[in-house]
């Protein structure tokens, strides 16, 4: 055995050739006899799993190594097949002139039949992915609820069903980007989370939605990305999709029909009417008094 080489017995496991302990695979009992590196080895006390045991005897002050490293001092004399731990080890300070890693060695490949494989995907540039996802990612937290929804939609309506390769469509959402400083370490740390997911070999399209008045603007964002030629990217605005000024006045006013009618989708929405039927029914009972007539007033 080389002394970066580890052993292991049913119930001890020995991480290095130096080391003067070995660790319990399993609950030991005081007076099993075990054979560890070809000499016999008498368990002295219970020992509970995961614990060190003394793979020889050493004397109070001697240095205890595990993983070819020094662990501490033992505080006194310790024989073969003790349990060693904080009633008889102590922590110590050490001189160490190794630098770290100096014994690493390279593993080396296993023959290709031996060679664990998985189920995946090598994109045109090399990279391997695991997944074929579009990603919906936001600019801003006021786009974040759009976001969902547009994966939500196109995760149960069926739009996939024709393309059995893309294995989803995922909301990237965020609660920043708006009312932030347009430079700093939280803005660049966004962009660099934002490009990190763009950038993922799983990511197969990207559409990146904003609000339109965010300080992280869709623009500078996109461009800051470093996506293969084989990505498609789409952008959309919300604000730019939206209505006309006085269109959106008229439907806040609060006496509005369009303002009624998101009262009564709301209430709908309360009540668990989510589906058009649900919604009408709801309108219907509201109309309509227990005894068929039609509600008048408040007070129908």
């Amino acid at each position: 055995m080389t002394d970066s080489e580890t052993t292991s017995t049913e119930a001890i496991l020995r991480l290095h050739a130096d080391d003067l302990v070995g660790i319990a695979r399993r609950a030991l009992k005081a007076g099993e006899s075990l054979t560890v590196n070809g000499d016999e080895l008498t368990v002295v006390s219970d020992i509970p799993s995961g614990h060190k045991i003394a793979l020889a005897a050493f004397a109070k002050g001697n240095l205890v190594r595990k993983y070819g490293q020094v662990i501490g001092q033992a505080t006194k004399d310790i024989a073969a097949g003790v349990h060693v731990h904080t009633h008889n080890l102590a922590m110590v300070d050490v001189t160490r002139t190794a630098e770290s890693g100096e014994r690493g060695r390279a593993a080396g490949l296993l023959p290709l039949d031996q060679q664990a494989t998985f189920a995946g995907i090598r994109r045109p540039d090399g990279r391997i992915a695991t997944r074929n996802y579009i990603a919906v990612m936001t600019t801003v937290n006021c786009s974040a609820t759009a976001a969902r929804r547009i994966a939500d939609f196109l995760t149960i309506s069926g739009e996939l069903d024709d393309f059995p390769n893309v294995d989803g469509v995922v909301a990237l959402t965020h609660a920043t980007g708006c009312g932030m400083a347009a430079a700093g370490d939280g803005f660049e740390a966004l962009r660099r989370t934002l490009s990190g997911y763009a950038e993922h070999p799983n990511v197969a399209a990207l559409l990146v939605l904003g609000l339109g008045c965010e300080v992280n603007q869709i623009g500078a964002l996109t461009r800051s990305f470093d996506l293969p030629a084989w990505v498609p990217l789409t952008s959309m605005t919300i604000q730019d999709l939206g209505r006309d000024e006085e269109d959106c006045r008229a439907r806040h006013s609060p006496h509005s029909p369009a303002a009624a009618d998101s009262k009564r989708h709301r209430a709908a929405t309360r009540l668990g009417k989510q589906s058009r039927a649900g919604a009408e029914l709801w309108r219907k009972r509201r109309l309509v008094r227990s005894d068929g007539k039609p509600r008048i007033g408040r007070g129908g």
